[in-house]
């Protein structure tokens, strides 16, 4: 068995803003991480397919966080291992998906080619690797979604304000 964890994070931008705005979302941006010091993370963000690290996320203002970490067998593990290194070198073609975000706010699923968005990408790693099962699609999930969902799975331990 090996760790995972799943980093839910806020910033105070146009984005986030709107999110809490209308959703009454407390997260906006969430991101993976396979590495045992949570050294790195994996995301999407308004330029593509993202590493990302605390240092990273104080330089962006995050001003509230909350890292989920649980166990997953090797073989989910191993798979998203995969699936992060295939993202990492196709990085340049991955995009940002504004549109399946905006259709997710109508509960209407719409998954692009090599289009994500953050909460996207880490639903759609956790179901392919069936590290966790989910109730919906991937493009379904907005970031407090993912997390409600993922408040629901045992043996998660959470970690408030990491960042």
């Amino acid at each position: 068995m090996k760790k995972i964890s799943v980093l839910f994070t806020r910033q105070h931008d146009w984005f986030s803003n709107l999110l809490a705005k209308l959703r009454g979302h407390k997260y906006s941006h969430v991101s993976i991480s396979l590495e045992e010091d949570k050294s790195e993370f994996y995301s999407f963000n308004i330029k593509g397919f993202a590493r990302e690290t605390y240092e990273k996320f104080r330089r962006h203002n995050v001003n509230s966080s909350m890292l989920y970490e649980f166990e997953v067998n090797d073989s989910a593990y191993n798979a998203i291992q995969s699936r992060v290194e295939e993202f990492k070198a196709r990085c340049q073609e991955m995009k940002y998906s504004f549109l399946s975000v905006a259709l997710c706010f109508f509960h209407i699923p719409l998954h692009l080619r090599k289009h994500y968005f953050c909460s996207e990408f880490v639903a759609e790693m956790l179901v392919s690797s069936q590290a966790a099962y989910l109730w919906e699609k991937p493009s379904m999930y907005l970031p407090e979604q993912l997390r409600w969902e993922l408040d629901c799975r045992p043996g998660i331990c959470k970690l408030a304000n990491v960042v």
